[in-house]
């Protein structure tokens, strides 16, 4: 099993960047109100990722901490 902390730190910066474009779209607009979907759906993937590798990463920590007792 690798590490997954770079894969967290990736799907966090990922999920920033969306919700720092979403405070950008102007949502008085057809084209805003799509952007911020779009920008919506990609924060729920990111937040769907970290979930994920949190999952993964305390399976790490129980591997590792078995494997000095």
């Amino acid at each position: 099993m690798t590490d997954p902390r770079p894969t967290m730190k990736h799907a966090m910066f990922d999920a920033f960047s969306e919700m720092n474009s979403l405070s950008k779209y102007d949502l008085s607009t057809g084209a805003g109100q799509r952007g911020a979907r779009v920008a919506l759906r990609r924060i729920e993937m990111s937040l769907d990722q970290l979930v994920e590798q949190t999952r993964e990463m305390r399976a790490f920590i129980k591997k590792m901490e078995t494997a000095s007792d």
